[in-house]
């Protein structure tokens, strides 16, 4: 069966958001290996003079950061294009989300 265009654009997205906690996710480790690293030499850049190697991880740090920001902006901006390009079809589905998300995290009512 053939994808509609919504339905490819929401993949897209999802595509998308998934690259971006991956992302996350090896920022993340890539911060705990900095900080092992430091902490396992004893000292610090600032304390020994020489911060080549931690300046690296720094620059390499900072520009995953600006990576993540830049597919993070891409990724809204795509979706409040399809957002705006079907603004009813949006609300049903934030409804339709909004819905199964409280009723599965709602927890129970005493009636």
């Amino acid at each position: 069966m053939a994808k509609t265009k919504n339905e490819e654009n929401v993949s897209a997205i999802e595509r998308e958001i998934a690259q971006i906690r991956e992302d996350i996710a090896n920022l993340a480790a890539s911060v705990k290996q900095h900080g092992e690293v430091s902490t396992s030499k004893g000292t610090f850049a600032s304390e020994t003079g020489s911060g080549t190697d931690e300046q690296n991880g720094w620059a390499e740090l900072q520009q995953a950061l600006k990576d993540m920001r830049a597919r993070g902006e891409t990724a809204l901006h795509d979706l409040t294009m399809e957002v705006e390009r079907h603004p009813l079809r949006s609300i049903a589905v934030a409804i339709g989300i909004g819905y199964i998300a409280g009723r599965l995290f709602g927890g129970r009512r005493n009636r």
